[in-house]
């Protein structure tokens, strides 16, 4: 799973933190870094951050969507009993499909890895052949690849 979030920052900006009387925009990297064993949170905290993820997706901010990519891909690949972002699987596809950012494209096809959704992956390994960027090509095939050869 790390193939593809190798490299990616594990900054993480979250929701509203119930230890802590934080805006929604609130940086956890410190957190993250810290050691804090973040499946320790509760329901609540995983619903708020995975609902903050899925709404800065669609916003304007270009920095805040990648924020939010960056937190899709960490916390999935390393939470994935805690965080769940079905939710966000629609956006995170258009966003691999239809933007015109290469970076933001393969961010969105890490974080469609680490959520890892069977019928999302199919749906890649579909579009794979047809992709006309030759990197996105191989990274989405690496990835499909790379799920489908993973005992789940």
């Amino acid at each position: 799973m790390m193939l593809l979030c190798a490299g990616l920052s594990a900054q993480v900006y979250a929701g509203n933190d119930p230890k802590a009387d934080r805006p929604a925009s609130a940086t956890l990297s410190a957190e993250v870094f810290s050691g804090e064993d973040l499946s320790t949170r509760g329901e609540a905290w995983w619903d708020a951050v995975e609902r903050g993820k899925r709404d800065l997706l669609n916003t304007p901010d270009f920095a805040a969507r990648e924020a939010a990519l960056q937190g899709i891909i960490h916390l999935a690949a390393h939470y994935p009993e805690h965080a769940d972002f079905n939710r966000a699987l629609v956006a995170l596809y258009d966003t691999y499909r239809f933007d015109r950012n290469e970076g933001k494209q393969v961010m969105a096809l890490a974080a469609l890895h680490a959520i890892g959704d069977e019928q999302v992956m199919r749906k890649l390994a579909q579009h794979a052949p047809w992709e006309t960027n030759e990197r996105l090509r191989k990274l989405t095939i690496a990835a499909v690849n790379d799920y489908f050869s993973d005992p789940r």
